[in-house]
């Protein structure tokens, strides 16, 4: 019972901290501000996810997949497709979607800590 008390005060604690963090809270894919954006529909762009799923398995791949191209070709589509169905795998650790005229998620002034805010609500 007494490891069960220290672990809870632990996790406690690190709510604590976490609460102290600047976060953009619209920054993570599953926002709710994002809620009607749209994912990849059902077999389109199966190539370029393709490609993303082995770079995500890859054992001898680069650190960074690039994802680029003119605006309008769908690549925040892409990104987000990718964030849900690594999120529905369990595999996803933090995502954050820039947005322009977005506030918070328009600049890149609260980037690492939301992305350490979610890294750690994930493990904990």
């Amino acid at each position: 019972m007494e490891k069960i008390d220290k672990k809870h005060t632990v996790k406690e604690e690190a709510e604590n901290v976490l609460s102290f963090l600047p976060i953009a809270t619209d920054a993570p894919f599953n926002a709710l501000v994002h809620q009607f954006e749209p994912i990849c529909l059902p077999n389109t762009r199966t190539d370029l996810l393709d490609d993303i799923a082995q770079w995500i398995d890859g054992h001898d791949t680069p650190c960074v997949f690039w994802l680029n191209g003119m605006a309008g070709t769908g690549k925040s589509t892409v990104a987000r497709t990718v964030a849900r169905t690594c999120h529905e795998k369990g595999m996803l650790g933090a995502s954050f979607f820039f947005s322009r005229g977005g506030g918070d998620i328009s600049n890149a002034a609260k980037f690492v800590t939301s992305l350490a805010w979610q890294l750690a609500r994930t493990i904990l």
